[in-house]
């Protein structure tokens, strides 16, 4: 890849649209435009915003899996939501589980007098460009409920919610706003947000301004120049691995059939290296 210039760079950010990771993070970096998306897709006032990270790691142990959120948000009557933009469906339902252990790990810090009640009401929200579940709805709400008695909840204040851009109209009463707001986000576009309500106008002009900010194409720029090394070094990484696997697979199939051809039985070869007996059998039969 030759190295992209500002003015590409500029290009791609002028067209993008709110589905993208980096559109959606640099939205929610602003409080305003965060209470607003926020409040369309709970359908209620989420209330002012106190503290909004973007793009944060969070990682428990060294040798453990981080995670990289793409907003973490908590309002002013302390309720956590962490909102994703989803575009691929990996394994949603045990990403979801694990989001939520890793929001709650630091929010009992050491040497006070906390206790688990003092836990805030966790909202993991995920904005899937794709049907999570199959089903065509708009939303797919979870919560902690005892499998003997559906109607016991655990009461554990945390909720997960896929919502699902790609929903059938047939089989929802929707919001007349989520779905103005589920359209903008497919096509952020002057003509999608004229027609839609204040709220996504407001939306809207912020994602102008982060399109013209050339700070943040230089930002973007990086992004990119990054993914692309490491993709790089991937490949590389994975051809090495792949010629030294060639190397080794060929040299056990050489020792293999050497001693095949010495007389040696199939139990006897699988012993002498250690080797499953019907791989061993596949290696002799291929010599017919």
């Amino acid at each position: 890849m030759e190295r992209i210039t500002k003015n590409e760079v500029m290009d791609i950010l002028a067209h993008m649209n709110l589905s993208d990771d980096f559109m959606w993070g640099q939205l929610m970096k602003d409080p305003d435009s965060c209470r607003r998306v926020l409040s369309i897709l709970m359908q209620r006032d989420v209330g002012e915003v106190r503290e909004c990270v973007i793009q944060e790691t969070l990682k428990v142990f060294f040798e453990g899996k981080g995670i990289r959120l793409d907003s973490r948000v908590i309002n002013d009557i302390n309720e956590l939501y962490n909102s994703e933009m989803q575009n691929t469906p990996e394994c949603v339902g045990k990403r979801s589980r694990y989001y939520h252990g890793m929001l709650d790990i630091d929010r009992l810090p050491p040497g006070k007098d906390y206790n688990y009640n003092d836990l805030p009401e966790a909202y993991v929200i995920f904005i899937c460009t794709f049907d999570p579940f199959g089903e065509g709805l708009y939303k797919y709400t979870f919560r902690s409920v005892c499998e003997e008695k559906p109607d016991l909840r655990l009461n554990d204040g945390s909720y997960t919610i896929f919502f699902n851009t790609e929903y059938i109209p047939e089989k929802n009463n929707i919001p007349k706003d989520v779905a103005e707001f589920f359209n903008y986000i497919k096509n952020s576009t002057d003509e999608i947000a004229e027609n839609a309500s204040d709220s996504i106008k407001a939306i809207h002009k912020q994602i102008q301004d982060i399109r013209v900010n050339k700070e943040l194409g230089g930002v973007f720029m990086t992004l990119l120049e990054r993914d692309y090394r490491n993709r790089q070094e991937g490949e590389a990484r994975g051809i090495t691995i792949g010629e030294a696997r060639g190397i080794t697979i060929g040299e056990a199939r050489g020792k293999v059939i050497a001693y095949w051809e010495d007389g040696k039985t199939v139990e006897e070869i699988a012993a002498r290296f250690n080797m499953p007996e019907e791989e061993v059998e596949d290696i002799v039969n291929s010599l017919d």
